[in-house]
């Protein structure tokens, strides 16, 4: 099993929530980003959302 966080996505990422596998999660600040991902915006759209 891997831990995942449930996120809330903005408009322009397609609205919604969806789950990430925390292990890709770098905190900076106060923001999440996704760690050692150039295309992060394209890997959160394509994620199933529920």
């Amino acid at each position: 099993m891997t831990p995942v966080a449930i996120i809330r996505l903005r408009r322009r990422l397609g609205g919604g929530r969806t789950a990430i596998p925390v292990a890709l999660l770098k905190q900076v600040g106060n923001d999440l980003t996704i760690h050692g991902h150039y295309g992060a915006r394209q890997v959160i759209r394509s994620l199933p959302r529920f």
